[in-house]
């Protein structure tokens, strides 16, 4: 504590004073809708003391006696944060990632015996919540003179959101740059739409070569027509409205709610009808009728995204739309009059064929949600079951994902709409995931569910890193939270009791894990929750090189990447995916799950560990014997506590959430109580026991604006 002499106290405060003054003139000036007499204030010793005995009685309360609430109130506030202090509390449901990202570091917690590290941000980060918005000044940038530079950033945003999102029509919006620059007056919401490609595309530019290209400098042009975009409901505000959600999706600094943004966009589409087939003619042409299955198909694909990802319910059933797919054709062939005569090859993708398949692939998301991710396990009485056995329903949807797979439309190297093949593989390993992770139907994996799990795994960090090394990583929230959820999954299924640790090629596990580190590090240089998220993964992984030290001697190094082609294993019936599972009747409601109906009417309990244990991407072959030699040995584990893995949650007391685990690739301001413990060497480790309390605090900023 600082203490001055007696005789340089009052000048200290007086030259203190003199600051503040000067600092409040400035505000004045460049903010004066800033009110000065808000903001922090000192309290009262009386209050201070108060605070500070309230705060030690509850702490002190919740670590003596975490069982003390009553079930009905922990049904109410199951899996529900608090996103800032005072606010009111969100949900996060069980499919949600980051439930599992819980499940997984509390279970390494208790069996890797990983001990605590000191995560907590630096005093200038506490400084710049207090630091008022309105003093951070975002100019407005108009286009560019030159219009060559308005075509390269808007061909960029074409390349990159336009061809898994084709909500605009692409010659559509180079007539409106063309009408710009012939100076034609231009509409609000074409000007809007203008800034705000502008804005993605020079984001999605400036990471990519390293430079700073202003895109919030359009953005800001673009929020100031923010006003005529939500006047009058229209084809061309729904286009607006999923702008804003593209930029959000890439920027941190947007300040939007993403997932209050995509309700309002998705209270829009509804409200147009277009989730329903309309072809009148006398009210749409063509085009229109295009624009609005393309629309309503992005808005879908979105909501099923965040719903997942949130672990919360859907915005909309399948069974109350008509879900028919646009035309695979180019924009260049659609016209107000129809589809124009193409003279590419027959059977040659589009700029649309991977879109339609991506849409394809969300609608596997709605269907594992309502099946695997559900609140009530009975069916109302007016809906007819349409699954009674949910072991063969899992193995009908794997048969599916992999045919869904193996139809991925192959564009040729070389081409701009290459990088879509990893991408679509990337969707297909995170529904395998998806499915094969520990849910609230199939809570303890088969062995071979966790070997097809662990092949998805890797495989989707290697085309992560395939993405990274060829340049074409769209950095941003989703990449974060799906490329932390894998390496969260390979851990889950390497520490696991019964896990497939022994099955395991060393070499692959680090080389993927060195490359996730490298990836997150990168994105990390925009989107400072990454750099988090590669510090607890080093950590974990540390812990686990010290638990599982290879036999003998390594196997020559695998390369990192993949061939796009390769499988990771297949995984039927015949594999033994529904051996160790069993249907039993549930005679009540469950009190956990997304908020979804089930379709399927039954638990399933765990059994044998039987089967085949199929063969993909960082395993090596059962029949290999180098297996013995190479795998990972769990000879020197000695195990914490009793070295069982907790149970998946299954009650509302499980669901309970703290910062302790989220605030790793969040934006927090307080991580909980995590202390650096000098003895685990440079990596340190984790200490990731749930707080018996089960609240977040803190500034959950980046979930908040999910």
């Amino acid at each position: 504590m600082l203490r001055l002499p007696e005789g340089r106290c009052s000048i200290y405060l007086t030259d203190l004073e003199a600051r503040v003054a000067w600092l409040e003139s400035i505000v004045r000036d460049r903010c004066p809708d800033v009110d000065l007499t808000s903001g922090p204030g000192r309290p009262s010793p009386a209050h201070s003391s108060a605070l500070a005995s309230g705060h030690s009685s509850s702490r002190q309360a919740s670590q003596e006696s975490p069982d003390e609430s009553s079930p009905h109130e922990i049904t109410e506030q199951i899996s529900l944060i608090s996103i800032s202090g005072g606010s009111d509390l969100r949900y996060l449901g069980p499919s949600s990632g980051l439930f599992f990202t819980k499940f997984v570091l509390a279970g390494l917690a208790h069996v890797a015996d990983i001990e605590t590290v000191n995560l907590r941000g630096s005093a200038s980060h506490d400084e710049d919540a207090l630091l008022p918005g309105d003093l951070v000044d975002l100019q407005a940038k108009d286009f560019p003179n030159d219009k060559r530079q308005t075509m390269f950033l808007t061909q960029i945003y074409f390349d990159s959101v336009h061809l898994q999102f084709p909500f605009l029509h692409e010659p559509s919006h180079h007539a409106i740059i063309h009408k710009l620059y012939n100076g034609e007056p231009l509409d609000q919401l074409e000007e809007f739409q203008a800034f705000m490609v502008l804005a993605i595309g020079a984001t999605i530019y400036g990471r990519r070569s390293r430079r700073h290209m202003l895109g919030e400098g359009y953005y800001a042009s673009a929020l100031q027509r923010l006003d005529n975009v939500f006047r009058t409901p229209s084809l061309v505000t729904c286009q607006c409205l999923l702008l804003l959600e593209m930029y959000t999706l890439h920027d941190p600094s947007s300040g939007l709610s993403l997932w209050t943004l995509h309700y309002h966009s998705l209270a829009t589409c509804l409200e147009l009808g277009l989730h329903r087939d309309v072809r009148n003619t006398r009210h749409f042409n063509p085009l229109q009728v295009e624009l609005r299955t393309r629309i309503f198909w992005c808005m879908y694909t979105i909501n099923r995204q965040l719903c997942t990802i949130m672990g919360r319910p859907l915005g909309f059933f399948d069974e109350q739309c008509d879900l028919r797919l646009p035309k695979d054709v180019n924009d260049d062939e659609l016209t107000d009059e129809g589809v124009r005569p193409s003279s590419r090859p027959p059977g040659s993708p589009t700029t649309m064929t991977s879109a339609i398949h991506l849409f394809k692939c969300a609608r596997f998301s709605s269907e594992i949600k309502m099946v695997l991710f559900c609140t009530d396990r009975n069916y109302p009485p007016y809906v007819t079951p349409a699954i009674h056995d949910v072991t063969a329903w899992r193995t009908d949807i794997i048969n599916r994902l992999q045919k869904w797979r193996q139809e991925i439309p192959r564009h040729a190297e070389g081409e701009r709409t290459y990088y879509l093949n990893d991408l679509c593989e990337i969707r297909y390993h995170e529904l395998m995931m998806l499915v094969l992770r520990p849910n609230p139907v199939f809570q303890k994996p088969t062995k071979a569910s966790l070997c097809e799990c662990f092949s998805s795994a890797i495989a989707c960090s290697k085309l992560y890193a395939k993405l990274y090394a060829e340049n074409q990583l769209r950095y941003g929230w989703l990449t974060v939270h799906s490329l932390f959820l894998c390496i969260m999954t390979i851990f889950y299924c390497v520490w696991t009791p019964d896990g497939i640790a022994d099955q395991v090629n060393f070499d692959c596990l680090t080389t993927s894990l060195k490359a996730a580190s490298d990836i997150l590090s990168a994105t990390g240089e925009y989107w400072p929750e990454a750099k988090r998220s590669r510090d607890v993964l080093d950590r974990i992984f540390s812990a686990t090189m010290r638990r599982f030290a290879p036999r003998q001697e390594f196997p020559k190094m695998q390369p990192l990447l993949s061939s796009p082609n390769s499988q990771s294993g297949s995984v039927a019936a015949s594999t033994g995916l529904s051996d160790s599972t069993s249907i039993s009747p549930q005679t009540g409601s469950s009190n956990y799950g997304d908020g979804m109906l089930s379709s399927g009417d039954g638990t399933v309990s765990s059994g044998s560990l039987d089967g085949l244990l199929p063969h993909g991407d960082g395993l090596l072959h059962p029949a290999d014997p180098a297996l013995a030699s190479h795998g990972l040995s769990m000879a020197d584990f000695t195990p914490a506590v009793n070295a069982e893995f907790p149970p998946y949650p299954t009650t509302t007391l499980d669901s309970f959430m703290t910062t302790d685990w989220l605030s790793y690739f969040m934006n927090a301001e307080d991580f909980g109580n995590m202390n650096m413990d000098t003895n685990m060497g440079v990596f340190g480790g984790l200490d990731l026991t749930a707080d018996p309390s089960g609240w977040y605090q803190g500034d959950m900023s980046v979930l908040g604006d999910m």
